[in-house]
């Protein structure tokens, strides 16, 4: 299942995702972030994700995830928690 967003824009490098569908890095990112949102919030958490988790699952460093994701913050599609001057963003998905 493609990851419908209008945040998410073509001309990314592709890569095979879960199922076998191929995916473009930033999308891959989107649907990541979502997966682990979903997960953390199952569990009890609060959703968040460090930008450093997203990095290994994508196979991006940490400045090219959060150049990616800060768009979408702005427009309102992801939350950023800013954890203070040299601390680590923590991204998740906006629930409606």
């Amino acid at each position: 299942m493609p990851y419908d967003n209008p945040q998410i824009e073509a001309g990314h490098k592709s890569v095979t995702g879960h199922g076998g569908f191929k995916l473009n890095k930033k999308s891959l990112l989107f649907e990541r972030l979502r997966q682990r949102s979903e997960s953390s919030l199952a569990s009890g958490g609060d959703g968040f994700v460090f930008a450093s988790m997203l990095a290994l699952d994508v196979g991006l460093n940490t400045r090219t995830i959060k150049g990616m994701l800060d768009p979408a913050v702005s427009s309102g599609a992801i939350e950023k928690k800013e954890r203070g001057a040299g601390r680590a963003h923590k991204y998740r998905i906006i629930q409606r």
